[in-house]
């Protein structure tokens, strides 16, 4: 999974705050955890709140998408989008 995320390119994006999402999210799944240089950069970019909801909105979708997978449980027939290809 970590090899599929990395592998992916990075989507071009204008704003700033959506290239720090992007990254944010990007190391948080493939590192576990943050280092302290994109910490501070995500920090000085978006302010400490957005931050920590960005982080807890991250753990909570991959969450999400982990029992999903654990349990194989397909999206709705009604909308059978997957979420990634």
């Amino acid at each position: 999974m970590i090899d599929a995320i990395n592998a992916r390119k990075t989507p071009s994006l204008a704003d700033a705050r959506e290239r720090t999402c992007f990254a944010v999210a990007k190391e948080i799944l493939a590192d576990k955890g943050l280092s302290d240089d994109s910490y501070a950069a995500a920090e000085k970019t978006m302010g400490l709140e957005s931050l920590v909801a960005l982080v807890a909105t991250v753990g909570s979708f991959s969450m999400t998408c982990l029992t999903a997978a654990t349990f194989q449980i397909d999206p709705p027939a009604a909308n059978p989008t997957p979420l990634a290809e």
